[in-house]
């Protein structure tokens, strides 16, 4: 995750409003039928992207052995109706079986504490709630066998096992209380670097972190790891790797641009510098992780880390204007940038809109390519994940400054050649 990857003043923004919204996310209000109606939802229905990772998760609790005279459980029921209402950045992840949808802003800018899992071939079910309301700004990862989300407002951290659909509550240091952080499982521990922390006292009410964390969810223990070398770096992204945590870009001080990039390996339990960030590239916005380079976008392009060497490159251009907020998934050969907002500037002012565009980066050719866009209103904040039966988007909203419009529709498309498939609303 749980919980996300240019855009330099989109993360910002995202991170102030993200943590204007603590405050705000002590219920999981419901929408009267007119409100969810004047959204484009239905009024008769409610409805990291953490990378996968291969191997064991050792975060499984103890296996409990089954007692002989219990019934099996029953399976999980699907239904085609999508069960949540109209929302925007959800956590979302594919399990391998399931696409979750957790949590999100719903038309009420309420932060929301409900679910549903997407089935392909069979439909949605809904999920146990959250024990506090969840969205795609938290800290989030996904062990193989349950998501893991940081929630900064008690703090805690939440482990949801989809198989047993159950939530579980632990502490969490009060230096877990974050947004913005760069997070990633590493086989054995969540781990926590960097973002921005609730303070009054601080200029625009937030203070820039530059600790870094790592929670062992079998023993349930947090232990402090040493310090981001460069510094406090807000807007800065990154994951875990095969080489460990990496770190890079985001702004200074000034809220200038900087390109440094660091490694935490966790092994050596310390951080190395790797080749800084190429000057031109302006660094920001989501990143993903392909088994062999971390990818991100930047400008009208994107760059590209070998973590073991610690290099990078320039992805050939895109040949379309930078956006803000496109959300990125790996298809295991493809990286596909989908959504997000473009901006015009007019007599009128900046005016932003969602995009529908779904574009296809081929790293072995460096050649960019277009997919057929979703037969959807353009959006943003999507929920979106790469499953079995290929791209999956829901929800979201059409990025306006006012007036904004959330849904609760989505689709599903196999491959570039094929036919989107609409998803009951």
């Amino acid at each position: 995750m749980t919980p996300g990857a240019g855009r330099p003043a989109g993360i910002a923004l995202v991170a102030v409003l993200g943590l204007a919204l603590l405050a705000g996310c002590e219920g999981d209000p419901e929408p009267t039928a007119v409100e969810r109606a004047d959204a484009g939802g239905t009024t008769d229905a409610e409805v990291v992207t953490p990378t996968p990772e291969a191997g064991p998760a050792p975060d499984a609790a103890e296996p409990r052995d089954a007692d002989p005279g219990e019934p099996e459980p029953e399976p999980p029921r699907y239904e085609p109706a999508v069960p949540l209402q109209p929302r925007s950045e959800p956590l979302a992840v594919w399990t391998g079986q399931e696409a979750l949808v957790i949590g999100g802003v719903d038309i009420r800018d309420e932060v929301r504490r409900d679910g549903a899992a997407y089935l392909p071939g069979q439909g949605w079910r809904a999920l146990a709630r959250a024990p506090t309301p969840l969205s795609a700004a938290y800290a989030a990862a996904w062990t193989g066998q349950a998501l893991l989300v940081v929630e900064p407002t008690v703090p805690a951290v939440l482990r949801y096992d989809p198989e047993a659909d159950a939530w579980e509550e632990r502490e969490a240091p009060e230096a877990a209380r974050r947004l913005g952080a760069v997070a990633g499982w590493s086989g054995a521990e969540l781990l926590l670097a960097g973002g921005s922390h609730p303070d009054d006292e601080a200029a625009g009410g937030v203070q820039d972190r530059d600790d870094a964390w790592a929670y062992d969810p079998r023993a349930d223990r947090w232990r402090e790891l040493d310090p981001l070398p460069s510094g406090p770096r807000p807007g800065a992204v990154g994951g875990w790797t095969d080489a460990g945590l990496v770190v890079a870009g985001g702004r200074d001080e000034g809220f200038e641009p900087v390109g440094d990039t660091v490694r935490y390996d966790p092994e050596d339990e310390a951080w190395e510098p790797l080749d800084d960030v190429p000057e031109e590239v302006p660094l920001g916005g989501e990143v993903v992780w392909t088994g062999q380079e971390l990818v991100a976008l930047a400008g009208a392009g994107g760059v590209a880390l070998e973590p073991g060497a610690g290099e990078w490159r320039v992805l050939a251009e895109r040949g379309e204007p930078p956006g803000v907020g496109e959300q990125l998934v790996w298809t295991g050969d493809t990286l596909l940038v989908v959504g997000g907002l473009a901006f015009a500037v007019d007599d009128d002012g900046v005016t932003a809109r969602a995009r529908d565009s779904v574009t296809a980066y081929d790293p072995a050719e460096d050649a960019w390519s277009a997919w057929p866009p979703a037969p959807l209103e353009a959006r943003q904040a999507a929920a979106v994940a790469w499953t079995d039966a290929g791209l999956f988007v829901w929800g979201g909203d059409d990025g306006r400054f006012e007036d904004l419009t959330r849904f609760d529709d989505g689709a599903l498309l196999e491959d570039p050649e094929g036919d989107w498939r609409r998803l009951e609303p």
